[in-house]
């Protein structure tokens, strides 16, 4: 895991989650590991676990926000409405049809309607018959087939990437009370 026969770019290299260079940036902690004679497999494994879990922290910063874009929307719709349903009750108590502007054309009132139900009837064809059987009536009029088709599955290529595998926390035995002196 030595690496000084790499070239490594003198600059501060300081953030693994934003670099666009990871195999530099990680040649660059490496020669850092040596020079303060830090243990570098654990360093650089702990780096890339840090760099991820900052990753993971900002993903979860995006989804509050995005959250309180959503909320945010919703209070903006509900007041939008709320000013075109109070602005025409306040046109209705004065007697107002429309108000011209010199910003827009004009604010008119548009009148409320109730809720209506109309009910009619259509022509519908039902059909009452599945899939496999259209398909066999299909055959016996001989206007369908049965072949085997060859079908293929296309996987896509993936390039070999890294895990971050996180440890699980220990779990700690509780202490009895009393038997302080029993753990000596």
């Amino acid at each position: 895991m030595q690496n000084e026969n790499k070239e490594v770019s003198p600059f501060y290299h300081g953030h693994l989650e934003s670099t666009d260079d990871v195999g530099n940036t990680l040649d660059w902690k490496i020669n850092s590991l040596n020079e303060k004679e830090l243990p570098v497999e654990a360093g650089i494994a702990d780096y890339i676990a840090l760099s991820f879990d900052n990753i993971d922290l900002q993903e979860k910063q995006i989804k509050i926000l995005e959250e309180q874009i959503k909320d945010r929307k919703k209070e903006i719709a509900a007041q939008k409405e709320l000013i075109k349903v109070e602005g025409a009750k306040f046109f209705q108590r004065n007697g107002f049809d429309k108000l011209n502007g010199v910003i827009c054309s004009s604010v008119s009132l548009v009148t409320a309607k109730d809720e209506n139900r109309e009910t009619y009837e259509v022509e519908e064809v039902v059909i009452n018959i599945t899939p496999e059987e259209v398909e066999e009536l299909l055959i016996g009029l001989g206007k369908a087939e049965r072949k085997t088709v060859t079908k293929e599955k296309v996987i896509k290529a993936t390039p070999a990437r890294i895990k971050v595998n996180k440890r699980q926390p220990k779990k700690v035995k509780p202490k009895e009370i009393g038997n302080e002196a029993a753990d000596d």
